[in-house]
């Protein structure tokens, strides 16, 4: 998951020019001068040229070393671009400033967080109820590491508290949505997607999960409608792609599907979600009889599928697995549909598979 939470908040920009009276012009504070320069960082910002919007910011600190807003937007740019350690420095820096910074608290415990340190993470949380109760964000990322931990009645508690406090938290909802899906009530986490949808139409992790389940109960078209808006909306959102490639290849757009695939892979920035698409690139290859090609794809998606996918992975050994049999090979076909098998239990996917090796006498 991003770091939504460690977003800068919106700073409406203010121009301060100096005045001039009696042909002079005013000098301006050094407080004065690291606004300027404050507002210019958060301008910089909102353009996308972070580089200079951290030149900004830092100096507003050379002007004014106490400028906890500076430092703050200075250290969340940072940590957003992988200067993680950086970032941390900088939040410490806060604290010795102002020890009882609520959000420097949190973000602190966001860093201990991606660590995998829930120990450190959860004081850092608590600490930042503790200096400001009313602050939402702690009882989320406290959430979050339940929910981690598949802990989901805590993680429930938590999502709930930060819900009342800030009733357009769309990520608890989000959060919350897929707690039901894992324990398998699929109609209250669609109920709390679409929650997370009203607060934020453009919220593409939720309308994802949506078109998921549109696509899980046969509502195909509408399924197909939902992953084509999130493209149109969120280009980089390279999952979307990858589900609307396997969606069309079941409705025989392959051409299309290869489209889907091609482009999705080449916006993902998620070097272990690259399997997707070398396993539609494959299967695609595979419906057009191109078994060879099939085949160089899937062993590529085999290779570099995380060993915890293990469903993905019994789905790329069964494509394999056909690809063999594609090819006349009913040794590797057997092997690899047996391997599937053994990676992936559900009773549909084992008896289509078991079907597939008596009617082939594999």
């Amino acid at each position: 998951m991003k770091n939504y939470y460690l977003t800068i908040p919106f700073i409406i920009l203010i121009f301060i020019f100096p005045s001039c009276q009696g042909g002079r012009k005013e000098i301006l504070t050094k407080k004065e001068e690291a606004s300027i320069h404050f507002n210019m960082g958060n301008e910089y910002f909102q353009m996308g040229k972070t580089d200079k919007a951290v030149d900004e910011w830092k100096k507003a600190v050379e002007l004014e070393p106490e400028n906890i807003p500076s430092i703050n937007n200075m250290s969340t740019a940072l940590y957003t671009g992988g200067e993680k350690d950086k970032a941390v420095e900088l939040w410490q820096k806060i604290l010795k400033i102002k020890p009882d910074n609520a959000i420097a608290l949190n973000n602190i415990g966001n860093y201990y967080r991606d660590l995998g340190n829930y120990e450190e993470a959860m004081r850092s949380f608590k600490r930042a109820i503790e200096v400001y109760p009313s602050y939402y964000m702690p009882h989320y990322n406290i959430g979050l590491i339940h929910y981690e931990k598949k802990e989901y009645e805590n993680a429930l508690h938590e999502l709930k508290k930060a819900i009342e406090l800030n009733p357009a938290d769309s990520f608890s909802h989000y959060i919350i949505g897929n707690i039901h899906r894992d324990k398998g009530d699929m109609d209250s986490a669609v109920k709390e997607w679409q929650n997370a949808v009203n607060i934020f139409p453009r919220f593409s992790m939720a309308k994802y999960e949506i078109a998921n389940s549109l696509n899980s109960k046969g509502q195909i078209d509408n399924a197909i409608t939902e992953l084509e808006s999130i493209i149109k909306n969120d280009p980089n959102f390279a999952s979307a792609y990858a589900s609307l490639g396997f969606i069309l290849i079941d409705k025989g757009g392959l051409d299309k599907a290869i489209d889907m695939f091609t482009n999705g892979q080449k916006v993902n920035k998620e070097e272990n979600k690259r399997f997707y698409f070398l396993d539609g690139l494959g299967w695609v290859n595979y419906k057009k009889g191109k078994y060879k090609e099939s085949l160089e794809y899937l062993k590529e998606a085999i290779n570099v599928t995380p060993a915890n996918e293990t469903r993905h992975l019994a789905q790329e050994y069964y494509h394999i697995g056909m690809a063999y049999k594609g090819l006349g090979n009913k040794a590797l076909a057997k092997q690899n549909l047996e391997k599937a098998i053994e990676l992936d239990k559900n009773e549909k996917f084992v008896a289509d598979i078991k079907g597939i090796l008596s009617r082939a006498s594999l």
